[in-house]
């Protein structure tokens, strides 16, 4: 093999390899921003099921009552964050295991 046809190959590869990577960044961006969702719909409906489950009429009137489903939506929120950063939602490799392949380690030298 020429030393041109190498260079192209390495190139071509390298191309393949950002590819990947930027699939895979996409992959667990939309990972996390599902998790946030998940998370926030849940720690709401709990909040709101915490409201139901106290009953007390005086919560009812007291002027900060509406930001217990709030609160809880937004700590939910930061937990589905950390479980969504893990690639909970996501379908591809990790990162971290995308340039490991053989066939990007091997160098056409013959």
């Amino acid at each position: 093999m020429n030393h041109n046809a190498s260079a192209i190959l390495l190139i071509s590869r390298t191309d393949n390899l950002v590819a990947q990577l930027q699939q895979a960044e996409i992959a667990r961006t939309r990972s996390i921003i599902l998790s946030m969702l998940a998370g926030s719909i849940l720690g709401w409906a709990i909040g709101v099921g915490q409201l139901i489950t106290i009953g007390s009429w005086d919560l009812f009137y007291w002027a900060w009552m509406p930001l217990i489903p709030f609160y809880s939506a937004l700590g939910w929120a930061l937990f589905g964050m950390i479980m969504g950063g893990s690639g909970v939602f996501s379908n591809s490799k990790s990162i971290e295991h995308i340039g490991t392949e053989k066939n990007y380690l091997k160098t056409d030298a013959a």
